[in-house]
């Protein structure tokens, strides 16, 4: 591509299904949506720093992609830009702030992930179904998880949230099937089916901050073994803990004012 190209237009090569490299000027300023969406058999990309805008869809469905490397001046990744990158494994960050909706969704051979200092949002769905994904650290700035941000992320294993965080939309872990413990920063609301169906999750630490457990947010834990509720929760909603047949041991604090519908149902241990 000559070097006089400042950007590239809406689905400029989209579907360009023989595709198999691009290589992209340093004069490029600007990647537009959809640009290079579909370009299935797309395998190298090297995006020059001069880039500072890259819009929605923009690599969506790339599927033979497999690393890529954020320009060093562009601060948000925008909807779906790498969604169903399915063969998708390394991703280096810039001094990213923000990852938009469903950016890495269905990523599902990106293993490991090394998020930047600089991240404060994670939007919803943003890394939904990377089944590969084993190991994550959110970085010490990060003020927001949105919901089904990591929802179906099934290999993770191990994952470290900082007390920065000061919202974790719903369902933004449920069914992250190999997650076996769990600390959860200072926040004042678990919110609904936050951690549903962790599948393997024995051990869960939840915040004094927190006032009110939503529905089913620990819902379908079938191994979790012991819960003690922190003494300012004032609600525990409905299927809170429905179907966590292992629990034997839960601890109730004389804060809490409303226990909701089927909130321990079916948890057949017995206390």
């Amino acid at each position: 591509m000559p070097s006089s190209v400042h950007q590239i237009g809406l689905e400029a090569f989209a579907g360009c299904m023989s595709l198999t490299r691009v290589t992209l000027p340093d004069s490029l300023k600007a990647i537009r949506a959809n640009a290079f969406s579909g370009c299935t058999s797309l395998r190298t990309l090297d995006i020059p720093n001069s880039v500072t805008e890259i819009g929605d869809e923009a690599f969506k469905g790339c599927s033979s992609l497999v690393s890529v490397a954020i320009p060093e001046f562009l601060r948000m990744i925008g909807s779906e830009v790498f969604a169903n990158c399915r063969s998708l494994r390394s991703v280096t960050f810039s001094d990213v702030t923000e990852i938009g909706h469903g950016a890495f969704s269905g990523c599902s051979s990106l293993q490991n992930l090394s998020l930047p200092d600089s991240l404060i949002d994670i939007g919803e769905s943003a890394f939904f179904a990377c089944t590969s994904l084993a190991t994550l650290w959110i970085p010490r700035q990060t003020a927001s998880i949105g919901q089904k941000a990591f929802q179906l992320c099934s290999s993770l294993t191990s994952l470290s949230i900082p007390e920065s965080v000061a919202r974790i939309g719903p369902c933004a872990f449920s069914g992250c099937h190999s997650l076996k413990t769990l600390t959860i920063p200072k926040l004042t609301e678990i919110e609904d089916s936050i951690f549903r169906n962790c599948s393997s999750l024995a051990h869960v630490i939840i915040p004094d901050s927190a006032t009110r457990i939503g529905p089913s947010a620990f819902s379908e834990c079938p191994c979790l073994t012991d819960i003690a509720i922190p003494d300012h929760v004032t609600c525990i909603a409905d299927f809170a803990f429905y179907d966590c047949q292992c629990l034997h041991s839960v601890t109730l604090p004389d804060s809490v004012r409303e226990i909701g519908q089927g909130a321990f149902f079916d948890c057949v241990t017995g206390w």
